[in-house]
């Protein structure tokens, strides 16, 4: 008889040379320059193109990193509910989207931005998916909207200005495919050795008992 290995122990050799390494996820930034600009409330909005120049296989998050400054309009009461000559700050707030083919869209608000910088996830809306950004190009639309006003009426709209604006994903890029992990290498080197001592064991038992 010639040694034998535990099935146990073989299972467990077995699967600690294959368990694969998980796909590593990365982090993508690209600067949107066509969202830099001037912003009216309720006024046109700007547009910025984008390619990461890398398809990915997931995306787990997106963000927006802008800074600028938001300066608010005047409103004054209507007369009703506040008096016709009480005026007050009318405020607004920079709004980014992203709208793919499809159901629904992308959106990220920054009411933080007037501090000077904000950095905001993009929220689905209505069933919106990350498919389409899965090969790292798309589009992002950007406008500043005034806060609704109640009991007030609206003279000048608040206004804004983006200085600078980045795209930020967080995904798993195609071509990270998973590996052999360094300890399956060495449990494979393991498996290897220990299938050539048992060959070799048998072959050499047989050999004694022939020329016995």
């Amino acid at each position: 008889m010639y040694p034998k290995i535990p099935i146990t122990l073989l299972s467990l050799v077995l699967t600690t040379a294959f368990t694969a390494s998980p796909a590593a996820a990365g982090t993508f930034t690209v600067e949107l320059p066509g969202l830099a600009g001037t912003y009216q409330g309720g006024g046109l909005g700007r547009s910025d193109s984008f390619d990461f120049g890398v398809s990915l296989i997931s995306i787990d998050e997106v963000r927006i990193q802008w800074t600028g400054t938001v300066t608010p309009g005047t409103a004054h009461g209507d007369g009703v509910w506040m008096p016709w000559d009480q005026w007050f700050d009318w405020d607004g707030a920079f709004f980014a989207v992203m709208d793919p083919p499809g159901a629904g869209w992308w959106t990220a608000g920054a009411p933080g931005i007037s501090s000077g910088s904000a950095e905001d996830d993009f929220s689905s809306q209505f069933g919106a998916t990350w498919d389409f950004l899965l090969d790292g190009a798309g589009v992002v639309d950007a406008h500043m909207e005034s806060a609704i006003l109640f009991g007030g009426v609206g003279v000048t709209p608040p206004s804004g200005q983006i200085s600078t604006a980045y795209l930020v994903v967080e995904g798993v890029p195609a071509g990270d495919i998973p590996t052999v992990s360094q300890w399956g290498m060495v449990a494979m080197v393991l498996l290897v050795l220990t299938a050539g001592t048992l060959v070799y064991t048998r072959r050499r038992r047989s050999v004694l008992l022939d020329r016995g």
